[in-house]
């Protein structure tokens, strides 16, 4: 019974999460056009937003802690330390080479552009999104 309390529970927590994490996203980065995709149920999304200004096509991944699982919950949150957010930024863009590595924020180059790694805090992740927003 209490696995199953669980999971209602975990499922809830990550759907609002998500459903808030996307008005937030939107919100911030104003796409045209927005193409999402669900990652097994409540463990997260993908996306795709084409961006105005600058014109530049935004891929990211936003990966929830299993909530629903109480079981593996534990171990999952022992390895990730919490949700996470993969934005992956084009070369094409005007983004500087440069961004802040904090404890929640993280870039790394690659061939396709720069990834940018957020350790969401639910609290200030629309502030973080709004820098990020800044450095596109």
């Amino acid at each position: 019974v209490l696995i199953i309390a669980g999971f209602v529970w975990g499922q809830r927590t990550n759907l609002k999460l998500i459903r808030r994490a996307m008005v937030i996203l939107e919100d911030v980065f104003e796409p045209e056009e927005v193409e999402y995709r669900w990652l097994g149920g409540v463990l997260g999304v993908e996306g795709t937003y084409k961006l105005k200004n600058p014109r530049i096509v935004l891929k990211f991944s936003l990966l929830m802690l299993p909530r629903h699982s109480w079981l593996y919950f534990p171990i999952a949150y022992l390895r990730t330390k919490g949700d996470r957010l993969y934005l992956l930024v084009p070369r094409d863009s005007k983004i500087t080479p440069q961004l802040p590595t904090t404890g929640e924020l993280q870039a790394k180059k690659t061939r396709e552009g720069v990834v940018v790694i957020l350790r969401i805090n639910w609290k200030t992740l629309e502030s973080d999104l709004k820098l990020l927003r800044q450095w596109i």
